[in-house]
């Protein structure tokens, strides 16, 4: 059972935080959950300079999937006829 978390742990917390140091890290060195040192930094008006993970999840994912396109565009300018056509497609 973890012990209640004083003002003064508190204001350490927010202060590594203002430091630049990730929410990950912080909770992990004063053995707190990721989430409260989340509610805490929202509390005080604290910014992560890191992105949100499910912004960073979508830019993979468009990185991705732009990829994937340029990958077929480039099949495509290649089609010279119909059979060919058909395997690109195929291929997918």
């Amino acid at each position: 059972m973890l012990k209640r978390v004083s003002e003064e742990e508190r204001g350490r917390i927010a202060q590594a935080l203002r430091e630049g140091t990730s929410q990950y890290r912080v909770a992990k060195r004063f053995h707190r959950s990721p989430s409260f040192v989340n509610v805490l930094a929202r509390e005080r008006g604290i910014v992560s300079p890191y992105p949100h993970p499910v912004h960073a999840t979508v830019a993979r994912l468009r990185i991705a999937e732009n990829r994937k396109y340029g990958k077929l565009i480039k099949q495509l300018e290649k089609v010279t006829n119909p059979k060919e056509l058909l395997q690109v497609a195929l291929d997918m």
